[in-house]
């Protein structure tokens, strides 16, 4: 039975990491199993969202991820916890992406080399977003900002520099939100500015997406740094102590067969968090091939699959779950990985969580910690 798995329950946790090297598991302490509402536009990317899963070694990510790791790996934290729909009052001028808070300062620079995406209206001339949330609940409202006609990307992001151009009303809580809505005429480089008010809670969520609109197209970035030819790993992120909600102790992952009919790429899963009475896993993809190859694996898991990200996610009749990339990261290739994350519920047992496929192919590339180096086919 197919799970729908690509456009399901989102949840995320981070806690412990687990680090598959040479079939053996190293614990890392990462960052704390809360399971709360948490969220950021993907669809276009928010800044976080690009440089976590999308381009991490653009210019402006790689700044970002000098600056702060963590903020990366809590891409969907960009909040104040008691806003209450004291936006403007809270966010000052200039920290705007940020939520005004230190943790994603990075995400303010005023800068037109942020990677954007070209929008183009639907048949019937609005526009489709997606706000993806990690808990569902109930919403006060969405409301998107565009920049207006004058707007500088170069110059920091302030109030007086946004149209309000859609307000949801309440809305029940979901874990993906289509929002839907004509858009002003502008041309070049703008900002989606996005807000999310909960109304079980005085919480909201910020994001900022950098899109071209009007036929612009994408400048080519100016690098901070040479361009080099090998694989750059992300910066190993500050060790936050974790507090576990529960004694359970970390699971250790076993080893399962590839699917020779199927699988065409490598396979190492990490677990990232574990908070007892579930987990959730992060999966690298691999090869070997110098030519792009459309990717598929497939792993077995314990429990209930309750969220999954960057990839399409089924069950065949095997029993066994099958991945395939999003049209962003679809193929991959010698040197050009991806990764893809989900969460499961152990429901009333507690089982090892979860198995990785053993590697395919003799010669693969290592497994590298946090790897930044992703596919950005598409974008």
């Amino acid at each position: 039975m197919d799970l729908a798995l690509g456009r399901c329950k989102r949840m995320w946790a981070f806690a412990l990491s687990a680090i598959l090297v040479g079939g053996l598991l190293i614990a890392l302490p990462l960052a704390s199993p809360e399971a709360k509402a948490h969220g950021s536009l993907s669809d276009p990317p928010s800044r976080t969202y690009t440089c976590r899963f999308i381009a991490p070694e653009d210019p402006m990510c790689q700044q970002a991820w000098d600056a702060d790791p963590q903020a990366l790996y809590d891409w969907m934290e960009v909040n104040i916890g008691d806003a209450a729909s004291r936006h403007q009052e809270l966010i000052p001028d200039g920290r705007l992406c940020s939520a005004n808070r230190d943790k994603y300062a990075a995400f303010d620079t005023a800068n037109s080399q942020w990677r954007a995406t070209p929008l183009t209206a639907d048949a019937d001339g609005k526009y489709t977003f997606t706000w993806e949330s990690t808990a569902p609940h109930a919403t006060r409202y969405y409301k998107l900002y565009l920049t207006n006609a004058s707007y500088d990307p170069n110059q920091p992001l302030a109030w007086d520099d946004l149209e309000l151009v859609y307000d949801s009303g309440d809305r029940p809580g979901e874990f993906e939100a289509e929002l839907r809505t004509e858009l002003p005429d502008r041309t070049g480089h703008h900002i989606l500015y996005t807000v999310w008010q909960r109304s079980d809670s005085p919480e909201a969520f910020y994001s900022c997406s950098d899109v071209l609109l009007g036929g612009a197209t994408t400048p080519t970035p100016t690098p901070s740094v040479s361009p080099s030819a090998t694989v750059t790993s992300s910066p190993t992120p500050t060790p936050i102590e974790p507090t576990p909600t529960s004694p359970t102790a970390t699971p250790h992952p076993t080893h399962t067969p590839p699917n020779p009919d199927t699988d065409n790429a490598d396979l190492k899963l990490v677990t990232t968090a574990d908070w007892g009475s579930g987990y959730c896993a992060e999966g690298k993809v691999t090869t070997t091939s110098t030519a792009p190859v459309s990717w598929e694996v497939s792993f077995d898991l314990h429990g209930e699959m309750t969220s999954a990200w960057s990839a399409d996610i089924t069950m065949g009749a095997d029993h066994r779950y099958r991945a395939t990339g999003h049209s962003w990261n679809a193929t991959v290739k010698k040197g050009s990985p991806t990764s893809f994350g989900f969460c499961m519920d152990h429901g009333s047992h507690n089982p090892p969580a979860p198995h990785p496929n053993s590697n395919p192919h003799s010669d693969a590339e290592p497994y590298a910690e946090r790897d930044r180096h992703a596919n950005t086919n598409g974008f």
